[in-house]
């Protein structure tokens, strides 16, 4: 499984998605509209029933993994604009813990 932590319109969720390497792919944003055009994009691309939307922070969201086996968090944070003073910190959980990404 793989959690795309910063879905945005689903770009990279659509792109995990379509690989066919993850069984199930988690996309999670906190925008509605934004969650909108994403969902929207999927059916465009013909894989909205692969990926499982979560609307809401990611940094409460991916709490709901913890302790699950294989499972990778990708996360491409919004960059720019109002955010360009954004600082993240480092957060790490028994999720993400132990994966690498084998293509």
């Amino acid at each position: 499984m793989i959690i795309d932590a910063f879905a945005g319109v689903g770009g990279n969720a659509i792109a995990l998605a379509r690989s066919g390497r993850w069984e199930r792919v988690f996309a999670i944003e906190k925008d509605p509209k934004t969650l909108k055009c994403a969902k929207h994009n999927a059916e465009i691309y013909g894989v909205a029933n692969k990926i499982f939307w979560l609307a809401g922070d990611c940094f409460e969201a991916i709490n709901r993994f913890a302790g699950q086996k294989n499972t990778v968090i990708f996360a491409s944070p919004p960059w720019g604009g109002k955010y360009s003073s954004f600082r993240f910190l480092r957060y790490e959980t028994d999720v993400c813990r132990h994966q690498l990404w084998r293509g």
